[in-house]
């Protein structure tokens, strides 16, 4: 599924992604889930494979916790669940429901690659699967004027403090 961040902040840094998993039928594979640029509307390329549960048999939401990549204001970007190696039958949970909460907005594309992401295919029948389940944590970086102002109080919180412990060492001196 995709996801399009916002205008909020000029970039972000991606902290999690949360799946809504369906029972598993097969866990023998080696399951990943992984963070690709877009490229015209589908999947372009891998950014980022995210660490956290390799074998989600029962229903539930499992965590990916990502490395920090930084995601662009206004950019869409793709979540892409799989096998890398062996067998498996994961069922990632779709919803008929558009309802999101938050301002970034969730794509209502699914599509599916059998070649390890060479190329991407809709659904059966030529249609798009219903919208996956799926959240996205991440956190604004702040601008670099931001850490110059937060430079300047700490200044002048520094300044300020030290003026107010010199009367005091002059009053023990004496």
């Amino acid at each position: 599924g995709s996801f399009t961040t916002d205008s909020s902040a000029s970039a972000f840094s991606l902290e999690s992604v949360t799946l809504r998993m369906e029972l598993a039928n097969n866990t023998s594979g080696n399951f990943f889930v992984a963070l690709y640029s877009n490229s015209s509307t589908k999947p372009g390329s891998l950014l980022e494979t995210l660490s956290g549960t390799p074998n989600p048999a029962t229903a539930g939401n499992y965590a990916f916790t990502s490395g920090g990549t930084q995601l662009l204001s206004n950019t869409t970007y793709w979540i892409v669940a799989g096998v890398s190696s062996g067998l498996g039958d994961y069922g990632w949970d779709v919803t008929s429901s558009h309802n999101q909460t938050g301002a970034w907005s969730i794509g209502n594309s699914t599509y599916l690659s059998s070649d390890g992401g060479l190329s991407w295919n809709t659904g059966a029948g030529g249609s798009d699967i219903s919208p996956v389940m799926f959240s996205v944590s991440a956190s604004a970086i702040p601008e670099p004027e931001t850490y110059t102002l937060f430079a300047a109080v700490a200044a002048i919180a520094a300044v300020v403090w030290q003026r107010r412990l010199r009367p005091r060492r002059a009053a023990v001196e004496s």
